[in-house]
């Protein structure tokens, strides 16, 4: 684990999106090494309860558990719709909260369903973003649904959308508490808009936050910036933002990391060659990244060729920066989800999940219960994923102490 100071650019903001001053400090590398720490178990509690089902459910998928886990909250399809409901785990008595139509159309008309691209429970409030689509093209509806089956519906292309852009692309999305975070796109002419944006579950807010414009100019060259994916833990807020100088493709571009505490001044800036992988990357770019003022959890994109632990855990301590690699995280197993519970930091995909406790400095890697891939839920000091047994089906619980 390599030591070294941080070449840090703090920016104190009028607004968001505009940087009001930049202050430098020189970047020093201290040779120093430490071990890294890293055990094969956790102190987890990690439980199950029977699911009680009075008839077979088609594309079951496990949405949240209340906290008290005395209900479960899940997602299931019939011949027209997708179904969302509640479900008492000891009577196994069913409440339908929300359908969606699949061959509903979007309030234009126009566009048809095209899936789900997140949903949960805060609080009692369902939420879920469903997209629509039409020749390439995307529209955005956030719904909420309170616990007395309220639905209350935001389009975030009422606040974007205008005649000459299109939203391009599926956004990115990430839940931090009761907001969402969301990275998206938009083509308008010979440009390329993007903006990181969030919506409060509970008041079903939509508001965009950062905005970047790169252009392309008429040999085809990129110019200006671009917002790639995000992460939040407590009240910090990570992005990335890729900066193109005449590049040929947007494959190319350097890329930084903005980090702010939301609702406040404060924004930092990093360069991402500040966090050391094991190998050197060309044009390196993130797929994944999330932290609060003290930690972040990155992954690196790297091709199959270019497979190695690509996964990083960047401790902040003052000026100076430490990182260390998280084993298994490679191509093809990527990062999915990071979540701070109390003290501890806890890092998953679809095979395995770490807990970093950074007082400790150890990390630990777990496996899941099961030889399936796992589709995690997040529940109030931890997660739960689904597994089924022939017939009957188990709620899987993974919480930290």
């Amino acid at each position: 684990m390599i030591f070294k100071r941080l070449k840090r650019i703090s920016v104190l903001m009028i607004c968001l999106l505009v940087l009001a001053s930049c202050s430098k400090s020189t970047k020093e590398v201290d040779n120093s090494k430490k071990e890294n720490k890293i055990e094969s178990k956790t102190i987890v509690n990690e439980s199950s309860v029977n699911l009680n089902l009075k008839e077979e459910k088609k594309a079951l998928k496990l949405v949240s558990v209340s906290k008290d886990k005395s209900k479960v909250y899940i997602s299931y399809e019939d011949v027209e719709n997708i179904i969302y409901s509640s479900i008492d785990i000891s009577s196994g008595e069913e409440s339908v909260l929300y359908k969606i139509s699949k061959s509903s159309t979007s309030k234009e008309g126009s566009k048809k369903f095209f899936k789900i691209l997140a949903d949960g429970v805060y609080k009692e409030n369902l939420y879920v973003v469903e997209a629509y689509s039409s020749n390439g093209t995307f529209e955005v509806d956030f719904t909420v649904v309170d616990k007395d089956k309220k639905v209350i519906k935001q389009e975030d292309s009422e606040d974007m959308k205008g005649d000459s852009r299109i939203y391009s692309k599926l956004p990115y999305i990430v839940r931090n508490g009761d907001t969402l975070w969301i990275t998206e796109e938009y083509h308008n002419g010979e440009s390329i808009e993007s903006h990181l944006s969030s919506f409060n579950i509970a008041n079903a807010k939509y508001e965009s936050k950062e905005r970047a414009i790169c252009n392309i100019d008429k040999s085809g060259k990129y110019n200006g910036e671009y917002i790639s994916h995000c992460g939040a833990m407590d009240d910090f807020v990570y992005y990335q933002v890729i900066k193109y100088n005449n590049a040929e493709n947007l494959d190319r571009g350097e890329s930084f990391i903005h980090k702010f505490k939301n609702n406040s001044f404060r924004h930092e800036l990093y360069s991402i060659e500040l966090f050391d992988v094991q190998k050197p990357i060309k044009n390196r770019k993130l797929t994944f990244l999330s932290g609060d003022d003290n930690v972040l959890i990155t992954n690196d994109y790297v091709t199959e060729k270019e497979s190695f632990d690509s996964g990083l855990i960047s401790v902040f301590k003052g000026d100076m920066l430490s990182s260390k690699p998280i084993p298994n995280i490679n191509y093809g197993s990527n990062i999915l989800g990071a979540k701070k519970f109390k003290d501890k930091y806890f890092i998953y995909n679809s095979k395995e999940y770490f807990v970093y406790d950074k007082e400790g400095n150890k990390l630990t890697d777990n496996n899941y219960a099961t030889s399936n891939d796992v589709v995690l839920s997040e529940i109030e000091n931890g997660f739960c994923y689904l597994e089924k047994n022939d017939t009957k089906y188990n709620i899987k619980f993974i919480e930290l102490d």
